[in-house]
């Protein structure tokens, strides 16, 4: 008789698995678990540092919220006047934006208002602020004023030699205020130039 197949044929008429099949596939399985099991682990971590996020930039929210309506209450000591009903919600953004879920991939702001800039944000009315763009705009126009106002031709004529400023110094800075004027009157520099030098042998 002889020794048993390694391919033996099962009793429903299929050919029935060996052991080292058997064993492979359990191995596989293994392995797959395995897998499977570091996968969630790696989940789960990413699902921690998610919900950390998300806590910190909620807690700096509500800070946020608190320096406001700590602020407003000090003016209000300042001042010893009664003014208007306290704010349901001291700030004048919407309560669309207050109440908007904040992305976890979100990094906090660096940077914060203080001093008269916080004054001037505090005294927009409730709810006033609807978007970023909107924010922009109101911040400009408040804040335009304080820009430096755009050079003109007839500024040249403002350029002027120092008493004991060399002429070789005076045509360094009257040349620099031409390139910045990008002028290309020739007659005008010209005379702006005869205003602009002092009385002397060189006059």
């Amino acid at each position: 008789m002889r020794g048993t197949r390694q391919g033996s044929v099962a009793p429903n008429g299929g050919e029935a698995l060996t052991l080292q099949q058997v064993m492979e596939t359990m191995r596989a399985l293994q392995e797959e678990m395995v897998a499977s099991r570091a996968n969630q682990e790696r989940i789960q971590v990413d699902l921690v540092a998610s919900q950390a996020t998300s806590e910190e930039l909620r807690c700096l929210n509500e800070e946020l919220r608190r320096d406001l309506q700590t602020h407003v209450a000090e003016r209000e000591g300042a001042d010893q006047e009664p003014v208007t009903p306290p704010r349901e919600f001291p700030t004048p953004f919407s309560l669309e934006i207050v109440d908007a879920v904040i992305p976890t991939t979100l990094v906090g702001p660096k940077v914060t208002l203080a001093g008269t800039t916080m004054d001037w944000f505090i005294s927009l009315p409730d709810g006033h602020v609807t978007s970023f763009p909107q924010l922009t705009k109101l911040f400009k126009a408040q804040y335009l004023a304080n820009r430096a106002p755009s050079l003109v031709s007839c500024d040249l004529f403002d350029v002027r030699q120092y008493q004991g400023e060399s002429l070789k110094e005076f045509l360094h800075r009257f040349g620099a205020q031409v390139m910045r004027l990008n002028l290309t009157k020739e007659k005008m520099m010209l005379h702006a130039f005869r205003k602009g030098i002092v009385s002397g042998s060189f006059c």
